[in-house]
């Protein structure tokens, strides 16, 4: 089958609109992440190195989202346009049926299929890593904006008060400063007035430094030396960091098990780990009754000790020891081998759908392509909304589908192969009612 002019003319119709759609998508799927951590955003320091983060690892992640969409879009916008110009009626009575007009574009949005799911598979989830990563290292970032007479207490343990505020070069200048001070680890209590004072933080930004001038503190201390003391001063520096480095970690061990962030092998031996733990679980379930109850809860004891790097076994062992005294040390032991058992087998599901997911909405374009072309054929002249808002319909009608049917697999009501590719071929069975009646409208 040759490439003919019209072939070449169709595939630029088709082309045009849906490099257009994809560009205009993801600029607004990325001033979408913008709006929603404008919060996160406002008041710090962000450097460029952050925001060239984001204006290139956000829009690699909606890149997934955003081409059903754009080739719907692109080929309700170039049939509809050979509609329009009557250009598919003479293409149709020249003898070349209507799907021969298909093919290439077709054969184009394959392409883009084929490498959007090498791009799933390989590249989404690294792109994944590096925006949360973003998101945490920006919300770890403490931004230094106090108000006059208004009290700032985002820096843990400690709160500032000023009547008057002013900047000048990086530095905040207060007056009449009101300053509380909380040292857990020490059970301490400090309140601080001081006349005048600045605040700058370190050139890695990673430290606050508070300089204090002609004040009294006042310390208030369990410890009995300390009980209670005052201080004149007529120079006091304080030195605070700016991230709370566990909780940062915490959250990035997090972002790491993630199944964004995994690529099809690291899901598929997360998900051969797991069943080796629910088969280790469910033995444990099935002899607790004919075994003595000790000698399970010994073998519990151990495995979650060999494996005390997760948080989750750790606080079953702290719950068990709690349990030890107790007559219903066999229900405690049975519930807690059923809450890791849980954990493991909702491991599994959500690490399935994901690798299920990256390859169905890859081949999803395939699907909306089909819709486009038969939507395409209504457009008549200046009437484009109208099938494009049929088109948007159809496009959130799939999405909610999607989750819908996600939602039924995480409670164990439907596997996770039907869970995702469900909604799939519901969207085929549509799309091949919606041709068919366009087949018999036209006969008619």
């Amino acid at each position: 089958m040759f490439f003919t002019k019209i072939d070449k003319q169709i595939l630029f119709y088709y082309i045009k609109p849906f490099v257009a759609t994809t560009v205009v998508m993801i600029f607004l799927f990325t001033i979408r992440f913008l709006v929603m951590h404008l919060s996160d955003v406002m008041g710090k320091n962000i450097g460029i190195a952050t925001y060239f983060d984001i204006f290139t690892n956000f829009p690699l992640v909606s890149i997934p989202f955003v081409l059903p969409l754009a080739t719907l879009i692109a080929s309700i916008l170039c049939f509809g346009k050979l509609t329009e110009h009557n250009e598919l009626t003479a293409i149709s009575a020249s003898g070349v049926k209507r799907s021969r007009a298909v093919y290439y574009v077709f054969f184009f949005t394959l392409i883009i299929t084929t490498i959007i799911i090498k791009f799933n598979t390989d590249l989404a989830p690294i792109a994944n890593y590096k925006s949360f990563h973003t998101v945490l290292d920006i919300r770890s970032k403490i931004g230094i904006n106090i108000k006059p007479k208004v009290f700032f207490n985002k820096i843990e343990g400690i709160s500032i008060k000023s009547d008057k505020v002013w900047s000048q070069k990086g530095t905040s200048y207060l007056q009449n400063i009101l300053l509380y001070q909380k040292e857990q680890n020490k059970n301490q209590n400090t309140i601080t007035i001081a006349r005048s004072g600045k605040i700058t933080t370190s050139n890695n930004e990673e430290y606050l430094m508070i300089d204090l001038n002609n004040g009294i503190s006042y310390v208030d201390s369990d410890d009995k030396s300390l009980k209670f003391t005052k201080t004149n001063f007529s120079l006091s520096k304080i030195i605070l960091p700016l991230k709370n480095d566990i909780k940062f970690k915490n959250e990035e061990k997090i972002i790491i098990s993630h199944a964004y962030t995994k690529n099809i092998a690291e899901l598929y031996t997360g998900i051969h780990n797991a069943n080796k733990e629910v088969k280790f679980y469910s033995y444990l379930l099935k002899n607790l009754p004919l075994d003595r109850y000790q000698n399970i809860e010994r073998k519990y004891y151990l495995h979650s000790k060999a494996n005390n790097s997760d948080s989750l076994n750790i606080t079953c062992l702290d719950e068990l020891v709690k349990a030890l005294n107790n007559k219903d040390r066999k229900s405690v032991l049975k519930s807690l081998i059923e809450r890791d058992k849980r954990e493991h087998l909702n491991t599994i599901i959500s690490f399935q759908l994901e690798i299920y997911q990256r390859y169905m909405f890859a081949i999803s374009n395939l699907i909306f392509c089909l819709f486009g072309c038969s939507i395409g054929v209504f457009i008549k002249k200046g009437n484009i909304g109208y099938p494009i808002l049929i088109g948007i319909a159809i496009y959130l009608l799939f999405y909610l589908f999607c989750e819908f049917f996600e939602k039924l697999s995480k409670n164990y009501i439907i596997s996770p192969e039907l869970g995702v590719f469900l909604p799939f071929f519901g969207m085929l069975c549509l799309w091949g009612i919606f041709e068919l009646s366009i087949k018999i409208k036209s006969k008619n």
